[in-house]
């Protein structure tokens, strides 16, 4: 993850079963649009917004509520929690920009995903270890 660290070693490497690795894992599983997608199957409300222009084109925006336990998987969530998301769908019914808002405690978050290049192969290379720490900031640690 970039940027959250220092300028020196700007990439994090989370350990994968702490806290910010399983929080990271699961926000991951939203960034393939199949999987989100299967996440939303039941939402509890939603409605068309109206048409309007994205990076990505003409889309369909809607407003959705979703069941937040249904939709993070963890039993534990408040049953009246819900998730309020608007989701922009292009001519191919395909997301093309969400934004997500809930709250986690006394901390209202908002996230933006934007999909692009549907199709197109990815090259992905890690970062130089000389760039990277596992250590998180000093205000990030509980």
């Amino acid at each position: 993850m970039k940027g959250l660290t220092a300028k020196a070693k700007p990439w994090l490497e989370p350990d994968s079963e702490g806290e910010v690795g399983q929080l990271l894992s699961g926000m991951l599983s939203h960034s393939d649009p199949s999987e989100f997608l299967g996440a939303l199957a039941e939402p509890a409300g939603f409605h068309l917004v109206g048409i309007e222009d994205t990076d990505a084109g003409e889309a369909a925006h809607y407003r959705i509520a979703i069941d937040a336990a249904t939709f993070t998987g963890d039993e534990e969530v408040n049953r009246d929690d819900t998730i309020e998301m608007d989701m922009w769908v292009d001519k191919q019914d395909r997301p093309v920009l969400v934004v997500t808002v809930s709250d986690l405690g006394q901390e209202r978050l908002r996230s933006t995903l934007i999909y692009a290049d549907y199709g197109q192969e990815v090259d992905l290379e890690a970062p130089p270890a000389r760039l990277t720490t596992t250590k998180l900031p000093a205000g990030l640690t509980g």
